[in-house]
């Protein structure tokens, strides 16, 4: 029986045949749904518009983009000012809809040739809290643009758990944006996410684990620990972290990425990725320290600092109140002393990057001995050292380029004059790579002046610990990295977020 007899049986009086229609054309599926919409749209029997709008409403997700084109045509027509039509108020009832203008509006807007007024719409529904129209927001998901598709990601996120179900729904059906809604829950909630979903997950993640080559997170500007120790479950207790999950180091990348962007507005992280055991070493990529209760005697002394009455006296308040509350819990030298007591050393690491500063500080058996700042990558070095030296930093200089030129012979501008030169054969032929020119022409000055590398965060772990550079097939692994959360996070009370499985250069 072709589909359109099926409709036509749904008017029947006889209960039996109409529930063979029902049943196939649900089982007919996105096929079946242009004749029903058909006949909801044109027919005077409220009999046969409640009998289409229940198959409808069985075929789930599978209706919403033809619903919404559907209404985006009659309202074009109509313009955005006419009065709705008794069409419309068929569909939206199909939708569960109370707002019908804007559900007209909306779906006018969805199909918009611009990108921005599409983007508006998504962004407009999560804003205003319009939770009945996410399906406009699921059409959306699987927008041509990127922009709209993420507008729309975040407006489901904005809802909570409101509209998980829509997103469930339609990862369990057959359409293109299933992979979509997938990335939305994750966004929401890792415990939103089917049961099979998270199986499927675990397997890819735990494959790429046992087929990985030892690495670490590549956003070494993020703040990381290393404690000499194999013991994983001292190191989730002695951090304060919970709810560990298995992870591939491109997941630990991101999670780095996120605690390193933290650092600009000052604010605590809500997880953190720790590595597996790398010749004895475990990494910690992020400073959890939401921990440590907030000490409010720590704060009064604070206040009484004079940096704080001299420095922030011509800050805002706002500054002046976020330096308090970072004084209100342990400093990072006082954490590293207490870890090191318990696991004999504690270090912490940090690269220094443009207009952000770096440093590092090793602890042994409860005190410190070593600690370097550096203001940021754009003055020259600038680095500050305290404590004696440690046999880490041999061989390396803690000068900047001009000052160990002038005090070893050489001009100081040496150097400064052949990078304008690269710069300037940059400028004039483009495809010149030049991270490959600057190190050619840097080893090459090397070997005329005898200059040694800088002392670098980086450089310094891989000798004092384990570093990026040290890494390779001999290097002895113990357990799996794994995301775990802080104790902020838990107050957020789950995992969330979409974090890439395998990096993007893997095949």
């Amino acid at each position: 029986m072709a589909i359109d007899d099926w409709v036509a049986q749904l008017g029947t009086g006889r209960d039996e045949a109409r529930r063979a229609a029902v049943d196939s054309l649900v089982a007919t599926g996105r096929s079946a749904i242009p004749a029903l919409l058909g006949e909801l749209c044109t027919t005077d029997s409220e009999s046969m518009a409640t009998a289409c709008t229940q198959v409808l409403d069985r075929l789930g997700p599978l209706i919403y983009e033809p619903v919404l084109g559907t209404l985006s045509g009659i309202r074009t027509e109509a313009g955005s000012t006419e009065a709705m039509s008794p069409t419309e108020y068929r569909l939206c009832r199909l939708l569960g809809i109370a707002r019908l203008h804007d559900a007209a509006v909306y779906a006018k807007d969805s199909f918009s040739a611009d990108f921005a007024v599409r983007e508006r719409v998504a962004d407009d529904i999560g804003s205003r809290g319009i939770a009945d129209h996410g399906f406009v927001l699921a059409v959306l998901l699987g927008d041509s643009d990127r922009r709209v598709r993420d507008a729309a990601a975040k407006s489901f996120a904005a809802f909570g758990t409101q509209l998980v179900p829509v997103l469930q729904q339609i990862r369990r059906s057959s359409l293109p944006t299933r992979r979509a809604a997938l990335e939305a829950l994750a966004t929401i909630g890792w415990n939103t996410i089917d049961s099979t979903d998270l199986v499927l997950l675990a397997r890819f993640v735990n494959a790429e684990i046992a087929r990985a080559l030892p690495s670490i997170p590549s956003w070494t500007c993020c703040l990381w620990w290393a404690l000499p120790t194999e013991d994983q479950a001292a190191v989730l207790d002695a951090f304060g972290l919970s709810d560990p999950v298995p992870a591939t180091a491109a997941m630990g990348t991101a999670v780095a990425r996120e605690n390193r962007d933290l650092l600009y507005t000052w604010a605590q992280c809500d997880r953190v990725y720790v590595s597996p055991a790398l010749d004895g070493w475990t990494l910690v990529f992020g400073d959890p320290i939401s921990h440590y209760p907030r000490d409010e005697n720590r704060i009064r002394q604070a206040r009484e600092e004079d940096f704080f009455t001299s420095f922030y006296a011509d800050q805002s308040e706002e500054d002046g109140a976020r330096w308090l509350e970072e004084q209100a819990r342990p400093s990072r030298e006082e954490r590293a002393v207490e870890l090191s007591a318990r696991f004999g050393a504690a270090h912490w690491y940090k690269e220094v990057d443009s207009y952000e500063w770096g440093g590092w500080c090793i602890a042994e058996n409860g005190e410190i001995k070593r600690q370097a700042h550096q203001d940021d990558g754009v003055s020259d070095l600038d680095l500050y050292l305290d404590h004696d030296p440690h046999p880490s930093e041999q061989g390396l200089r803690a000068e900047s380029v001009s000052e160990w030129l002038g005090g070893h012979g050489f001009a100081p501008e040496m150097w400064e004059e052949i990078s304008s030169e690269i710069y300037q054969r940059i400028f004039r032929d483009p495809r010149i790579d030049l991270n490959a020119e600057w190190q050619a022409e840097w080893s090459k000055f090397q070997q005329r002046t005898g200059i040694p590398d800088e002392m670098t965060a980086s450089r310094i772990a891989e000798r004092a610990s384990i570093g990026p550079r040290g890494l390779g097939p001999r290097t002895r692994i113990t357990g799996h990295g794994v995301v775990a959360l802080t104790e902020r996070g838990r107050q957020g009370g789950r995992h969330r977020g979409v974090l890439p499985l395998r990096r993007s250069t893997e095949k």
